[in-house]
């Protein structure tokens, strides 16, 4: 939910369709995405139910504005009040806690394999630039200075 999809959009629905003949997968299974730092940038509507709804899963909302809302709306009652059992549950808060790790960790390793991805494609370029200047005669150390690739020096 906390993350930039469409940028202005609060709300995105998205059906799943077949890319060989766009016949849709199913018309109950859809997806929609909230754009929380989007709707963080707009006035609050507390009469309109989706805002009610984004306050209450808006880590950032204040105290005050979350008491609010869980106030007015039966339906965000009803979900705190589960919320808060499942909070009491030592076991399925520890189901929760796990999860969550394991989110972090995954997130973490898909992070560290973009940032050695983005190195291993910035090497590769270095190399094919070396290649090129090579080709065109240029001398070894010159070229080891430019691209900072080092060069080991061969002896026949």
């Amino acid at each position: 939910m906390d993350y930039k999809f469409c940028e202005e959009d609060l709300t995105q629905k998205f059906n799943i369709v077949g890319n060989l003949n766009s016949c849709s997968y199913s018309k109950y299974l859809i997806i929609y995405n909230l754009n929380v730092p989007a709707f963080r940038k707009i006035k609050k509507d507390l009469n309109n139910p989706l805002h009610r709804w984004l306050i209450f899963f808006d880590i950032k909302s204040s105290d005050k504005l979350l008491k609010k809302v869980i106030e007015m709306d039966e339906s965000i009652r009803l979900a705190n009040k589960k919320f808060n059992e499942l909070l009491a549950d030592e076991e399925a808060f520890h189901d929760y806690q796990m999860r969550q790790l394991a989110v972090m960790e995954l997130e973490g390793e898909l992070n560290h394999s973009k940032v050695e991805g983005i190195k291993e494609g910035k090497n590769e370029e270095k190399i094919d630039t070396a290649i090129n200047l090579l080709k065109e005669g240029l001398d070894l150390n010159f070229i080891s200075k430019v691209t900072k690739l080092l060069f080991q020096s061969f002896k026949h």
